[in-house]
């Protein structure tokens, strides 16, 4: 859908204890970042609201915030989703970035100076362990992670590994 079709995600902050548990701060980010990596290039958050529903539950936009600083922030993911940057390889549609778990989607981006940036989550409740990307083309040398603290994972034979927690985005810039 996001190589042909441009889309804006819309979210709904679900909050409806009588009927629907609420949402986690890990589960909007999650819905987040599955968005960009399906193809959507515009994040718009949606919360039903009728003064007599009951007061929200305090972390209800915890979520929404902590993905807003990864799109916006100095080091933000919003320069990958607007030209002249571009997605190279959406979900192994192109065959450039393979991934080892079904669980795990990810997405290649690139922007206008030829950088590239991997966008991974791992859609499941459950730990990821292992999980290899094998990237056409990928130099040797570091992949750094973005939001967690300049983690660096090595790079050999045009892949490398790392783990997911449940429901965790990991994002990284290629060497």
């Amino acid at each position: 859908m996001g190589r042909d079709k441009r889309y804006v995600l819309v979210p709904e902050l679900i909050q409806d204890p009588p009927k629907l548990k609420p949402m986690t701060p890990a589960e909007s980010v999650a819905e987040c970042y599955m968005g960009i990596i399906h193809g959507a290039r515009g994040i718009v958050f949606f919360r039903d609201y009728h003064p007599a529903d009951p007061p929200c539950t305090r972390d209800l936009w915890e979520g929404p915030k902590r993905f807003s600083r990864e799109l916006f922030g100095p080091d933000g993911l919003a320069k990958l989703l607007l030209p002249p940057s571009k997605a190279v390889d959406i979900v192994d549609e192109a065959k450039i970035a393979k991934c080892s778990n079904p669980a795990v989607d990810a997405s290649l981006f690139e922007d206008a100076q030829g950088r590239r940036t991997l966008v991974a989550l791992n859609s499941l409740k459950k730990p990821a362990q292992g999980v290899r990307f094998e990237i056409a083309d990928l130099r040797p040398g570091l992949v750094r992670t973005r939001f967690e603290g300049g983690r660096t994972l090595a790079v050999q034979d045009n892949a490398f590994a790392d783990d997911f927690q449940p429901l965790q985005p990991h994002v990284y810039d290629l060497p």
